[in-house]
């Protein structure tokens, strides 16, 4: 499972088919999911998630990128499914997320 969490962390913006990863750690689609959920604590697909979003809120804060650029950065293809990503994940929009986290390190 190793090599797959190293696969998807270096892997995270390019389209990802966790079947593919499966089959290439010797495993069903199924025994995978269900090994990485008890190895990692998310599925394979929320752990793609959440690097992308993570990566993308560093960009926004260290390379000042508009969350669009971002968005399309990390690999997705959809600034509005981002948007939704985001907050589900931080808890507010990617703009105020950003301007807060910046008036917190000032």
């Amino acid at each position: 499972m190793n090599w797959a969490v190293g696969w998807l962390s270096s892997h995270f913006s390019q389209p990802i088919d966790h079947s593919s990863v499966a089959e290439k750690v010797g495993m069903s689609t199924a025994s995978y999911y269900r090994r990485f959920r008890e190895i990692v604590g998310s599925t394979p697909s929320q752990f793609v998630r959440n690097l992308r979003l993570t990566e993308a809120k560093r960009l926004m804060i260290d390379e000042q990128l508009e969350a669009a650029q971002a968005c399309h950065r990390v690999g997705y293809d959809s600034p509005t499914y981002f948007s939704r990503e985001f907050r589900n994940l931080f808890g507010e929009s990617a703009s105020k997320h950003v301007k807060r986290i910046a008036v917190e390190m000032q």
